[in-house]
């Protein structure tokens, strides 16, 4: 967690590496941002409605598309300018095994969440309005007691390995009224999804308790009981 506000920054484990699954589609949004600025255009057609699927409903066939349209090159290039020195990308074409850290996904929210020379504020707008966006089935984790004040933006990731443990991960910015602060939760081998959202959950309502005693909290989980399950197919199953 890192509030900026208050100049509060806390942590457990913040370097250890985790499977990334699907909260990596936020750093290949910043990749491709990356790109469009570097070349001085805009997004084209294709791009936003790439970039809509793959944040808003974590498509992940448009996930693996704008991952390969960015390219490794570039896409190593923003790690390095976001000072994400811990993140290593996953092989070929499997993103969502990318490996990642609570604090360089920190740093990543930071870029999205700060006026900076990475990402212009036109991109940095855009790319959390679409975290704001996101369909109804994905809006758990981070946000779970939320004050009703804040906006919030977030982006989950729910990855089960070898069909037994899973990786269930959720990061979230969230601001208005004078509150800026950052929430990362990432877990590992928890015995079923459910395990793992219980889990981010109990950590975020505390800590929007926390930064934000007295406030009245506004309930924003809705969550078909069909997806407990299943995984968010960022990488094959059997791997």
């Amino acid at each position: 967690m890192f509030d900026r506000k208050r100049g509060i920054r806390c942590t457990v484990a913040a370097g250890r590496h985790y499977d990334s699954a699907s909260v990596v589609k936020v750093t290949i949004l910043g990749g491709l941002l990356r790109q469009v600025s570097d070349e001085h255009r805009s997004m084209t057609v294709t791009e936003k409605s790439l970039a809509d699927k793959m944040i808003t409903r974590s498509d992940n066939d448009a996930a693996s598309r704008l991952w390969r349209s960015v390219g490794r090159t570039r896409m190593d290039r923003f790690l390095k300018l976001a000072g994400m020195s811990h993140t290593t990308l996953g092989p070929s074409g499997y993103w969502g095994l990318t490996q990642i850290t609570a604090q360089d996904e920190i740093e990543l929210l930071s870029r999205y969440t700060h006026q900076n020379a990475l990402l212009p504020d036109e991109s940095r707008a855009y790319a959390l309005g679409l975290m704001n966006d996101v369909i109804a089935s994905q809006r758990w984790g981070a946000p779970a007691g939320s004050p009703a004040k804040v906006t919030w933006h977030v982006k989950n990731g729910w990855l089960p390995r070898k069909g037994r443990y899973w990786r269930v991960h959720s990061i979230g910015a969230f601001d208005g009224h004078g509150e800026d602060y950052m929430i990362v939760v990432l877990t590992q081998d928890t015995p079923s999804m459910a395990y793992g959202v219980t889990t981010i959950e109990r950590v975020a309502r505390a800590v929007h308790r926390t930064l934000n005693p007295g406030s009245r909290s506004a309930e924003v989980r809705t969550v078909p009981d069909d997806i407990w399950e299943k995984s968010d197919g960022s990488v094959p199953l059997d791997r």
